[in-house]
């Protein structure tokens, strides 16, 4: 008879996690967008409207669904209270940064005088909501949540943004974001090749928490890129931004759910298993 770990581990607990770190990821990276423009192409701080109310949205649509993994949702804000010493809280306090600029620069006036002080805030919020995103699960259990995948919110969400930008923009302006854009899901394929060649080798060391899910992690992690560096691409260039913008969309939700659904952890059975393998 399988045992309670066994069973645990063939049960998808996660969507609530998947669908939090995916749009908090997107809206995450419209901000991060934003500061990677201005730095290295130039301009203003200040987020469009458009780019403002996307991000508020999305960021807090993402926040109200992450309460559905917290056994207690009225008790998240005190998770504050280790703001520095914990990366989690590291997380929730850049999340509410990045939130409070969108929402100040979506509300007020295109002219204000505080909107690039907004975007500023949006902007640093983001970048910082999604370097600890990857921090939180940095744990020396689990053994696929290590290196390379700790920037894969970073990378892929800026490149969801640069998205976003070039099909809201005009001008001069573009043409560097969408060259930006290319240099980001480049990054990203690699970045998921990379994964995908550690993750036997990860496997002969640990045990999977969803078996099923790591028996097809090939597939997924397949049509995860093919979405990513390929379908994006060939839909922004055939001039179908919208496209283009589903199928990256959908890119973020196989990452995120390949995350989670390709954990491996480092147990007492493994290490054994893996020491019998040795004599």
């Amino acid at each position: 008879m399988a045992s309670a770990e066994s069973r645990k581990g063939r049960t998808f607990h996660e969507l609530p996690l998947v669908l939090f770190s995916a749009l908090g990821i997107a809206g995450g990276g419209i901000g991060a967008a934003n500061l990677l423009t201005v730095v290295l192409v130039g301009g203003d701080l200040a987020l469009s409207r458009a780019e403002a109310i996307l991000l508020s949205a999305v960021l807090l649509l993402g926040a109200l669904l992450s309460a559905g993994h917290l056994g207690q949702p009225m008790r998240g804000p005190l998770a504050l209270r280790g703001v520095i010493r914990s990366a989690l809280s590291n997380e929730i306090l850049a999340l509410g940064v990045a939130l409070a600029g969108g929402l100040v620069a979506a509300l007020l006036p295109a002219d204000h005088t505080l909107q690039s002080a907004a975007g500023l805030l949006a902007s640093f919020g983001s970048l910082a909501f999604l370097l600890t995103l990857g921090a939180v699960y940095n744990l020396p259990g689990q053994l696929a949540w290590r290196g390379p995948v700790a920037i894969y919110p970073l990378v892929l969400g800026t490149a969801w943004g640069l998205l976003l930008s070039a099909g809201l923009e005009g001008g001069p302006a573009r043409e560097a974001t969408i060259r930006l854009l290319w240099a980001a899901l480049l990054v990203d394929g690699a970045l998921v090749l990379i994964r995908n060649s550690g993750m036997e080798r990860v496997r002969r060391v640990g045990a999977p928490s969803h078996p099923r899910i790591f028996r097809v992690r090939g597939l997924l992690m397949g049509a995860r890129l093919a979405l990513s560096t390929i379908a994006t691409p060939l839909s922004f260039l055939s001039g179908h931004w919208g496209l283009a913008v589903f199928a990256l969309f959908a890119a973020l939700i196989l990452d995120r759910y390949g995350f989670y659904g390709l954990a491996v952890r480092k147990t007492s059975e493994s290490e054994v298993a893996r020491v019998e393998r040795l004599l």
